[in-house]
Order: C-alpha cells, then sequence, then structure tokens
C-alpha cells in the first residue's frame, strides 16, 4: 500500500507540473584500516583476522572513539563490526564497510553518518534522550499460547499513543550475508552482540527463534533472522534488531505501526486504535495490501510461522471477500494513475474516492493520512479548492495521530 501512495503521489505530482497546476556480489579482501569520524588520522589501525574473545586492549572508550571497542574487519570481506557499547546505557553493534572502503569500492555505507551521531552524542549535542517505556506501562509483556512472548494491554490504550521508543542494537547491511563465507559472517554477529552490554545481550539472546533445525544454527543468526525489521540508514538498506520491539507479534490487522527515526536510529512503537485491556498488541510484519495466499508465503519464508490472525483464521468465504477487496483496491489505483497520465483529474478523484471507501471497509490502512493527502492534491488539480482544504485539514489530523507534520498542507491551507 505505501508503493501504491508513493506512486500515486508522484505520478500526481508530476502531471499536476506538466499541466501547469503548481498552485496544488563477490568476496573482496583487503588490509584497510577504519577512519575515524573526521579524520583517518585520528583512528587507529583495524583489528584483522578472526578472534573469539576480546582481549583487555580491544575496549578502549577514548582510543577508538567514537567505538568503544577495537573495531574488528577481518580480510577475508570488506566489512568491519564497530560497536559503541555505551550508546544510550546499552551498546550498538554495526556491521557496515568503513567509509575509507566503501569510497575506493564506489559504494556506500552508512558508517559516516553513525559516527557522526556518536560524536555528537559524546559531545552532548544530539537529540534528548528518548524515552524506552513510559514509567506507567499500559501494557506487560506474557506468555502468548503459540506465540511465545508477546505485548498485551493491561489498561485501555487510546488511539495515537505511543508504546514504546528504542534505539537499534544491531544494525548490519542488508546484503552483508550475500557477501561472506557463511562462517565468517556467523562469527561476526555473534561478536557484534557479544559486544553489547550484559542486559541488552541477555534480552537479544532470550528473543524467539524460527529455524527449523535450531541446533545447526547459531543463536545470533537464527534471532537476527527471525526479528530484525528492514529499515534505511543513509540510503542503504540495513537489517536492524530493536529487541524490545522484537517481542510484539504479527496481526494482518494489527493494533500499532512502527516508524524508524533516521536521525537518532530509534523506532517508535503508536497504536492506530484503540486497544481495550487484555488484548494483545501486535504489529504487521508483511505489507499491507497482500492476499491471503501471498501473506500466508511470505511469513511462512521470512519468520517461518503460518498466521492464526483474526483474519487469517476467518471462514473462507469472508477470506475471499477480503482478498476481492483487496484486489479492487490495487485495480482502481492503476485506474486513478492512467487517469492522472491522461490528466483527467476529476475522473481520477472519483476513483480515488471509491479506493478510499474500499480501503476502509477493509480496514487496510494503518491511517488513511497518504490517502487523504493524494486526495487533496487530486482535488487541487481539478479546482476544487473548498473540497481540497477538507481533506487537507483531515490528513493533518491523521499524520499528527502518528507523530508526523505536514507542512505542504499546512501550508496550502493558508494561501489556498
Amino acid at each position: 500500500m505505501a508503493k501504491l501512495t508513493t506512486l500515486l503521489t508522484s505520478c500526481l505530482l508530476v502531471c499536476i507540473s506538466t499541466a501547469g497546476a503548481d498552485d496544488t556480489q563477490k568476496h573482496i579482501s583487503w588490509t584497510g584500516c577504519l577512519p575515524g569520524p573526521f579524520s583517518n588520522d585520528d583512528h587507529p589501525p583495524c583489528e584483522h583476522g578472526s578472534h573469539t574473545t576480546d582481549t583487555p586492549d580491544d575496549y578502549s572508550p577514548s582510543e577508538f572513539r567514537p567505538w568503544t571497542h577495537r573495531p574488528i574487519c577481518p580480510d577475508e570481506t570488506p566489512y568491519c563490526v564497530h560497536t559503541d557499547a555505551s550508546f544510550h546505557d546499552r551498546g550498538l553493534s554495526v556491521i557496515a564497510i568503513p567509509y575509507s572502503k566503501a569510497k575506493s569500492l564506489n559504494e556506500t555505507t552508512p558508517i559516516r553518518s553513525i559516527e557522526i551521531l556518536l560524536a555528537s552524542n559524546a559531545l552532548g549535542e544530539a537529540t534528548p534522550e528518548l524515552s524506552v517505556e513510559p514509567e506507567d506501562k499500559p501494557y506487560e509483556i506474557r506468555d502468548i499460547p503459540g506465540k511465545g512472548k508477546g505485548m498485551v494491554a493491561v489498561t485501555k490504550i487510546p488511539r495515537g499513543t505511543v508504546l514504546m521508543v528504542e534505539y537499534v542494537a544491531v544494525l548490519a547491511d542488508m546484503v552483508f550475508p550475500t557477501r561472506v563465507k557463511r562462517s565468517l559472517g556467523r562469527e561476526m554477529l555473534r561478536r557484534a552482540m557479544d559486544r553489547l552490554g550484559d542486559e541488552q545481550r541477555d534480552l537479544i539472546l532470550g528473543l524467539a527463534r524460527s529455524s527449523s533445525t535450531p541446533g545447526s544454527v547459531p543463536a545470533a543468526e537464527d534471532i537476527m533472522r527471525t526479528n530484525s525489521f528492514t529499515i534505511s540508514v543513509a540510503g542503504k538498506s540495513q537489517m536492524g534488531l530493536f529487541p524490545r520491539i522484537a517481542r510484539i507479534n504479527h496481526s494482518c490487522k494489527p493494533s500499532a505501526i512502527i516508524k524508524f527515526d533516521e536521525q537518532t536510529l530509534s523506532m517508535t512503537v503508536r497504536t492506530i486504535r484503540d486497544i481495550e485491556p487484555g488484548e494483545e498488541v501486535t504489529l504487521s510484519y508483511a505489507d499491507f495490501g497482500l492476499s491471503f495466499h501471498e501473506r500466508q508465503r511470505t511469513l511462512k519464508a521470512k519468520w517461518g510461522f503460518e498466521c492464526t490472525c483474526e483474519l487469517c483464521s476467518a471462514p473462507p468465504d469472508e477470506i475471499a471477500r477480503s482478498d476481492a477487496r483487496r484486489k479492487k483496491i490495487t485495480q482502481l489505483g492503476a485506474e486513478v494513475v492512467e487517469n492522472l497520465e491522461e490528466y483527467s483529474f476529476e475522473a481520477a478523484v472519483g476513483k480515488h474516492r471509491e479506493m478510499m471507501e474500499v480501503i476502509e471497509e477493509e480496514a487496510l490502512a494503518p491511517h488513511m493520512g497518504d490517502y487523504y493527502e493524494v486526495m487533496t492534491r487530486l482535488l487541487a488539480a481539478s479546482k476544487n479548492i473548498k473540497e481540497a482544504k477538507k481533506y487537507a485539514r483531515l490528513a493533518i489530523a491523521e499524520f499528527e495521530l502518528v507523530g508526523e507534520k505536514k507542512e505542504e498542507l499546512e501550508a496550502f491551507l493558508k494561501v489556498a
């Protein structure tokens, strides 16, 4: 669904602009060293070769800053393990290509921006400390039959409530597993987790695992594969492990959503509807908009389970109606794009309105902000400013509920 709204918005912007309606992999061996946050000369040589334990010389908050440990950089791969065990008192390990080596390989890496963030933290210039969990938590972690641990509301939680903000614990390049030998990749991942604080490491090791043969897959690999989220840092896709948020189970009709903040390396969990006492808090692991069989295939392949949520355990005829609505949403979205390409803005308004009705019937979107914003732009393009303002206000209200600010829409209300 996110792809659909992005496509609609992009196409709409292009069409409006054109119409003049502006008022609306392989292994690489190397022996280079890791650069410091601002100058290569400030950073000590990398640690090379594979190790099984840290020595006292590996931990030095001042010598390796902004990292607290000597980076681990095996000769067989361009990747290094970088650790700041003091990151928000819990620790952070990053598996990435150092900046100087990435530059020589003509690749992108998030390490530079992360090092600047850590340096800012050390100088007291970073954003204020975020609360990982509220003092009076409206939920608790309980055993859930057939699911292991899960988050359950202990009091009524209103829509829009921030349940948790957590900083990433382990960050690894999405393609890292494909660019190292399996044994080396497993060792680097284990070392990345071992170097975190005791509380963080113990929390991680207690997370669920999805391997059908647990004895044949090391714990670090199984946990990372089962519990990590896909996020983007400096334009690079990453696997991010947030061990507390990872306790929240999946539902195809979730009660909460997550939002990653690249500037702080934190993830926020916010409710998208009211949650009653005793009800489990859930997220959607799969993309919104997938059919029943597509969801089951995705969840089984990536997380190793078959979904038995309320939607997936409904009677077959109800599942069929749900799939039909989702198919209709896709078709209507394509028709809206086609209308835009033909500059038929009024027709696009009608199709988009119909699509929004089906989305609300299916309870498909985590919130309607994106769709109200597209409707605002469509109505403005068709010169219906009065109704465009109505949808702009609706969009702003929806985005505020999930902690987003839409300055463009606010500006539109002032000048239109």
